[in-house]
């Protein structure tokens, strides 16, 4: 494959990664951890640039509600977005 079509797939995948990532916040999700088998209920409020890290509020959890967390991605299985 050229050089230049490869450049341009990666940077329309970075702009595609970059708008689901804004779309993002500010919504309802469903986040479920590595190490449990139960979803918590969320807002999602920021992505840390690198995507290590995600900023949420109103975390329920088992010790009680976090009005405000930071998560690390790396502990996350998945996100599941609430319809709105």
């Amino acid at each position: 494959m050229d050089i230049n079509k490869t450049d341009n797939l990666d940077i329309k995948y970075r702009n595609d990664f970059l708008y689901f990532l804004n779309k993002s916040k500010q919504n309802k999700a469903s986040i479920r951890f590595l190490q449990t088998a139960q979803d918590m209920d969320v807002n999602i409020e920021a992505y840390e640039p690198s995507v290590k890290h995600l900023a949420v509020n109103n975390l329920q959890t088992s010790i009680g509600l976090q009005k405000h967390a930071i998560l690390r991605t790396n502990d996350i299985e998945c996100i599941k977005f609430s319809k709105q």
